[in-house]
């Protein structure tokens, strides 16, 4: 019974980077052994287990074979006879096929893995790869994850999964996990545009023509404006059909319909029109429900809007969101007699009343 540590976590420690979960192959074992040992076996489709003390996993070595076209369609073979390398080569990168025997010191590198991470490069293992679809997403991402590029071989077997229609195959929710760890990465726009080079993003978003050239100045916002970044071009009904396509949260959908609707009232706001002030004010913080929310539209405005007209409408928003938020309809009888909309149009009007003599002021 051998045990080695695996995957994007030795990766991580070679790049010099913090690991995030570690993961751990063991050969040479049966799933008898492994909890006789005090191991608790979690999962259905293969036998992974926990450490008794750690809580880590530990997989038994194992092989794959395909037995359809998408990303689940695989069976599984365990013995202990099967050997490190056979447990490696069924994986997608050269560099997440390293192992580290943690006792020894010994770092195993059976495809080349090591050379590809010092050249930052994406090498696909085998031809193997092209049973999984998802791998091309994967290699999108971590393109904008370890800032590595994808092998001129690797794109191409990406181009040519792209266009067998594969990709179909994946499930809403499995394309939107890439898209999201993608968007939590500092270079979201090298995964679309990876996309586009494998042919991907055709596939997964038809509606996007071109790559905003906006979203190559979204290294440190949040993944939100991102994605109302990306979108911003688009129809409404366009930016609808692909959140319906990939299920997209409701929160990031909302976002890039607000973004979308009301960044042009924002460019062109100014004190002497406070009903527009007010109206942008009021949409985004009913929106967002509070200041770190309009922030964020305020954050994707900048993306957009020329300093130094950027930094008055900003303050200009902010002021009235700090004037109205807390302001509630006065007791007195010219509203409290009114209900519906009526009661509605003359706190709208009772609103813009108060911006109007907070800047004449």
């Amino acid at each position: 019974m051998q045990i080695y540590l695996v995957g994007g976590a030795v990766r991580d420690f070679v790049l010099g980077l913090p690991p995030h979960d570690k993961d751990y192959v063991v050969v040479g074992s049966t799933p008898q052994e492994m909890l006789s040992l005090g191991y608790k076996q979690v999962g259905k489709d293969f036998p992974v287990f926990l450490h008794p003390q750690t809580k880590e996993e530990y997989a038994l070595a194992r092989r794959e074979i395909a037995i359809g076209k998408g990303h689940k369609d695989f069976t599984f073979e365990f013995a202990p006879d099967i050997t490190l390398e056979d447990d490696l080569i069924r994986r997608d990168f050269t560099c997440n096929a390293i192992a580290y025997d943690e006792k020894t010191q010994q770092i195993i590198d059976p495809f080349g893995g090591m050379a590809d991470i010092k050249n930052r490069l994406l090498r696909h293992i085998s031809p193997h790869f092209a049973e999984d679809p998802l791998r091309v997403l994967r290699a999108c991402r971590f393109a904008a994850q370890l800032d590595f590029s994808i092998a001129p071989k690797t794109l191409q077997l990406c181009q040519k999964i792209s266009a067998s229609g594969a990709l179909a195959t994946l499930s809403a929710e499995r394309i939107w996990q890439e898209i999201s760890k993608a968007l939590a990465t500092p270079h979201f726009e090298v995964f679309i545009s990876s996309l586009a080079d494998c042919g991907a993003l055709t596939c997964l978003m038809p509606e996007i023509k071109s790559i905003p050239q906006a979203l190559n100045s979204t290294h440190q916002s949040s993944p939100h404006v991102k994605w109302a970044t990306l979108l911003y071009p688009l129809s409404f009904v366009e930016r609808q059909n692909i959140h319906h396509r990939i299920k997209t949260p409701n929160a990031y959908a909302e976002f890039a319909h607000l973004c979308a609707a009301n960044l042009q009232s924002f460019i062109h706001l100014s004190s002497k029109d406070c009903a527009s002030l007010f109206e942008l004010t009021c949409t985004t913080s009913t929106q967002f429900k509070n200041l770190s929310a309009l922030n964020e539209f305020l954050s994707f405005c900048r993306l957009f809007c020329p300093q130094p007209n950027y930094a008055r409408n900003a303050q200009l928003c902010l002021t009235a969101f700090e004037l109205l938020k807390d302001v509630k309809a006065p007791l007195m009888p010219e509203f409290t007699s009114l209900s519906g909309a009526e009661l509605g149009q003359a706190y709208r009007d009772y609103r813009i009343k108060l911006l109007q003599d907070y800047f004449k002021s």
